[in-house]
């Protein structure tokens, strides 16, 4: 009995021994990229940002001031394929801007004021509305070149009036594009002779 009590605790201090003493594992480690494959370019669609072109807008052409140069002008898109044109109409007017002298309620009060105004070398037109005097000086396409006038007149302590004036000269018309036009074809456009020294070509938002 004790013969095998001894052989049994040999054995076990032998397995113990080889337990100790065994060499471990290496650790494990995560394989490594293939080469050949570019990590940056294995996305999901999904997840690539998309660039989304912008859109190219519509046109307006105009203004034409006659019937017969719109309708030149139309033909020139029917020819090149714009077919969906819509025609528009403004009123077309001209603004002056006049300066006068008055209103003067006799002669001799107005020609005191002609007297100082020769004296300074201004040059003037009498003018009789019903039954007021004035002194037209001149008239201006802007209001403030008018202003100006009337400033450099201020020493002279005159009664100086700016009015405004609007005249009605007839309509003015325009085509207005109502397909997208790229940068391409709006090139192509540019270069047409739309028969109007007024014809212009303007980008618009196209209709929804």
């Amino acid at each position: 009995m004790k013969t095998i009590l001894f052989i049994l605790v040999i054995l076990n201090i032998g397995i113990y021994a080889w337990a100790t003493q065994a060499t471990p594992k290496a650790g494990f480690r995560l394989p490594e990229a293939q080469m050949g494959h570019n990590l940056e370019q294995m996305e999901l669609v999904e997840e690539k940002p998309g660039s989304a072109s912008a859109q190219d807008g519509c046109l307006r052409i105009g203004p034409f001031s006659t019937q017969q140069t719109l309708g030149s002008g139309k033909q020139l898109l029917v020819n090149r394929g714009y077919g969906l044109t819509q025609q528009k109409t403004t009123a077309r007017e001209q603004h002056r801007y006049q300066v006068v002298v008055g209103p003067f309620r006799s002669e001799i009060a107005r020609d005191g004021i002609q007297f100082k105004l020769d004296g300074e070398g201004v040059s003037f037109e009498p003018i009789l509305r019903g039954d007021d005097y004035y002194l037209y000086l001149r008239a201006f396409a802007t209001e403030s070149q008018a202003r100006s006038l009337i400033s450099e007149l201020e020493p002279l302590s005159l009664p100086l009036n700016l009015e405004p004036q609007v005249r009605t000269l007839g309509p003015f018309y325009w085509l207005e594009v109502q397909d997208v036009v790229t940068p391409e074809r709006r090139s192509d456009l540019e270069q047409l002779n739309w028969g109007d020294t007024l014809a212009v070509l303007t980008p618009i938002v196209c209709p929804s």
